[in-house]
């Protein structure tokens, strides 16, 4: 894997058992602010703002690609663990998304846990879906053309939003894109997924890790039981759009980003799923200078351009 030492370096540390999470996140979100992460081509236009909806105001970056309106509507959630991340991190990312896809990016800078806990950022996440679709035109955007992604926690708030806009019928998305999403609830040695086992202890991402992430985004043990927390308990998940799952093989999500998959096909959903073997998790966030990841943003442009997908 074509890693920088720079890169391997920051990733050891952010994973170092000798970090307690718990007690120093705000350390965590420091070195995931100065990662070195690989840069993008700029996209033709991109813009800050602040949406002024319910609970808070909510920081967003716009993402503007070459072309013509109208654009095809790309929101999109950052990873963290709901603990860590900002437009920052994700700005390559997002610049990526736009040039290769042709779609308007819209990355939201939605509230962080501890300080504020479940369900505030995901209520932001929600809210500013809604808000892109209610100014689609305004936006230069298609109303009929409007997708979610995220990675990791933020691929989790992207399966949820696309429950609680189908349950709410107050926006419509047309597509979800999940990479390495967390979307359980169990971590431990009791937990149904191999994957979650297998790497307790990882060099990268462990399991003892998202158990932290956990401990800092939740209120209480209820919340953990929360299908708006933990999206695979939902007991329906049929009339969702058509998603595309990421994962990668030394990951503990990885099985139940796969069940989760596999659990919307029997719903009726059509459901994608792309391993990309060797890889870790984090991998989105590499760039283009690894031959998988390459084909990982290859796959999700033509997912979100309603291409067949050559997985």
């Amino acid at each position: 894997m074509a890693l920088s030492e720079a890169l391997k370096a920051v990733i050891g540390k952010l994973n170092s058992k000798d970090v307690d999470l718990l007690t120093e996140y705000q350390k965590e979100r420091e070195i995931m602010e100065n990662m070195p992460y690989p840069l993008a081509l700029p996209v033709a236009h991109t813009e800050d703002i602040v949406l002024e909806i319910e609970d808070a105001p909510v920081p967003v970056r716009i993402y503007t690609p070459r072309g013509e309106p109208p654009f095809p509507l790309l929101v999109y959630f950052h990873g963290g663990g709901w603990v860590t991340g900002s437009l920052h991190t994700h700005n390559e990312v997002c610049c990526r998304l736009a040039n290769m896809a042709g779609h308007k990016v819209v990355s939201v800078d939605y509230r962080l846990a501890p300080e504020n806990k479940f369900p505030a950022g995901l209520q932001d996440c929600y809210h500013a879906v809604c808000w892109v679709w209610r100014h689609a035109d305004v936006l230069g955007g298609d109303p009929a053309n409007i997708s979610v992604a995220g990675d990791s926690a933020g691929g989790n708030i992207a399966a949820v939003v696309c429950q609680m806009a189908k349950e709410s019928k107050a926006c419509s998305i047309a597509r979800q894109v999940l990479i390495y999403p967390a979307v359980g609830n169990q971590y431990g040695s009791d937990s149904p997924y191999p994957s979650v086992r297998e790497f307790e202890d990882s060099h990268f991402l462990s399991s003892r890790k998202i158990r932290e992430y956990l401990t800092l985004y939740s209120r209480d043990e209820k919340d953990l039981n929360d299908p708006r927390l933990a999206p695979i308990l939902t007991e329906d998940l049929s009339g969702l759009p058509p998603a595309l799952i990421l994962t990668a093989e030394l990951d503990p999500l990885r099985d139940e980003g796969e069940d989760y998959a596999l659990r919307l096909q029997k719903a009726g959903v059509p459901a994608s799923v792309l391993r990309l073997p060797g890889m870790i998790h984090g991998f989105i966030s590499f760039g283009p200078a690894v031959s998988k990841v390459r084909h990982a943003y290859r796959v999700i442009t033509a997912f979100l351009k309603g291409e067949d997908l050559r997985i």
